[in-house]
């Protein structure tokens, strides 16, 4: 029996080797360029849905009838389901002639613009909130009715929350996976 395993062992020495050798690749592969390629792959795709998102608020401040009627409060239910359900915060500002601002609408209620964001010359950039970390955009919108209207958009990047619990954990918007690549 034992000059059995000897003379097995001698004729399939190659393949034994070859196959420990192609285990050994194998595992670095997985282990190494799968985990970079998948944070590649999640980096990318987080920055195509922020350039979608920004892309679609471009839109929505380019319609400045719609803007005029949500400025007045002259919508109907389609044009709100049509903003509210959007992924992004969306803000409305008036002013007035003094250069003083007021907001008019907003989609919703879990941030808030900075003065920072309103005060300043740049029309995006990246702000941490309290509530997290986001992408903003903003455009000056003049009206059909000559108003002068600021749109300012809140891209969600990341989420974070004074208290956690498990409806409320920190994580990446619309990519919780994010959260768990090193």
């Amino acid at each position: 029996m034992k000059k059995f395993i000897q003379l097995v062992l001698r004729r399939n020495a190659y393949f034994l080797l070859a196959a420990a050798w192609l285990f050994t690749i194998a595992f670095i592969t997985t282990h190494y360029w799968s985990n970079y390629s998948s944070v590649r792959f999640l980096r990318n795709s987080i920055e195509k849905d922020i350039q979608r998102q920004e892309k679609d608020f471009h839109s929505l401040a380019q319609n400045h009838a719609l803007v005029n009627r949500l400025v007045t409060q002259k919508y109907n239910k389609e044009e709100l389901d049509l903003v509210m359900n959007k992924r992004f915060s969306v803000f409305l500002y008036e002013t007035n002639t003094y250069g003083l601002i007021s907001i008019a609408f907003w989609n919703t209620q879990a941030v808030v613009p900075s003065p920072e964001i309103l005060q300043s010359e740049q029309t995006h950039g990246f702000i941490k909130l309290t509530s997290g970390q986001y992408v903003y955009a903003k455009e000056i919108v003049t009206t059909a009715e000559n108003r002068q209207v600021l749109a300012v958009c809140l891209i969600p990047v990341r989420r974070a929350f004074f208290i956690e619990n498990d409806n409320l954990q920190p994580g990446f918007a619309n990519h919780p996976e994010a959260e768990n690549k090193k």
